[in-house]
């Protein structure tokens, strides 16, 4: 694991790693030194492991519980470069989040 660079605001340290070519995230409380529980985020399609859903999140556990929260960026998304199964994966995804109708499952291309 390589850490990239370090920011410290608000009593919350974040650290940008990359972790066998993985980019990732963790926060933890400035300052505090020795174990805590680690707590890992997964983001939603189209997301990035720092964005500001995430952040906010970790903040939250980071300042109110005392853990550390980590998160990477998932396979095609966020910092990690796009394959073309990764686009065909996305388009799959949209189309079928427009074929979705209220009470309908959503319809999955053959």
């Amino acid at each position: 694991m390589h850490f990239s660079s370090q920011t410290s605001s608000d009593g919350i340290v974040e650290r940008l790693f990359d972790l066998d070519g993985v980019p990732g995230v963790l926060w933890s409380p400035d300052g505090g030194a020795g174990s805590r529980p680690l707590v890992l985020l997964g983001h939603g399609g189209g997301g990035h492991k720092a964005g500001p859903g995430m952040a906010a999140r970790a903040r939250r556990y980071v300042t109110a519980c005392g853990f550390a929260v980590a998160a990477i960026d998932a396979p095609g998304f966020g910092a990690r470069p796009r394959t073309e199964r990764d686009e065909q994966f996305v388009a799959d995804n949209q189309a079928a989040g427009r074929c979705r109708r209220p009470g309908r499952p959503p319809h999955r291309p053959a």
